[in-house]
Formats: C-alpha cells, structure tokens, sequence
C-alpha cells in the first residue's frame, strides 16, 4: 500500500510540474505534448477535468483548472494520512 501510495505522491508532482510548465510560452506543438502528458495525469489520478485545445484557453481557464489539482492534492494527502495512520495502527 505504501508503494502504490508512493507512485500517486510522484504522479501528483508530476501533475504539478505539468500543469506549471503549460503556463509558460510555448509553441503549439510543445503545449499539444504538454496537453498529452497532462490529460495522461490526470485519467491516471482521476481527475475529470478538461484541459484547453490552445496555450491561450488555458491561460484563461487556468484558474479553474488549478483549483481542480488543488482539490486533488487535499483528497490524496487525507488519503495518504488515513492509509499511514492504519499501517501505523497494524505495527503496534
């Protein structure tokens, strides 16, 4: 449980570093393999928002978008301290 718990905490930085990457200028096909992996992210950790076609509607939606991450953050760090708080109970 802890390795999976481990793979999502790596997963979500990754998110992350991602979601933060896209804001910069890029050209269109460098923000299109951005998109892929970010969409990639996002299926994998569950998350279900939509991510803009262009770099200039995600510049202007990116507000919500982050908000979404965010929301996800808070979800998987309850669920990383329930799942240490139940192995801690196991080891005692």
């Amino acid at each position: 449980m802890i390795g999976r718990l481990t793979e999502t905490s790596l997963t979500a930085a990754h998110l992350g570093t991602t979601h933060e990457q896209m804001a910069w200028p890029q050209d269109p096909s460098s923000y299109d393999n951005l998109r892929e992996v970010l969409l990639e992210l996002l299926a994998e950790l569950d998350v279900g928002v939509d991510v803009p076609a262009t770099q200039e509607e995600f510049t202007a939606s990116r507000g919500q978008l982050s908000r979404a991450i965010t929301g996800t953050g808070v979800k998987l760090g309850i669920k990383v301290a329930e799942a240490v708080r139940k192995s801690m109970k196991g080891a005692n």
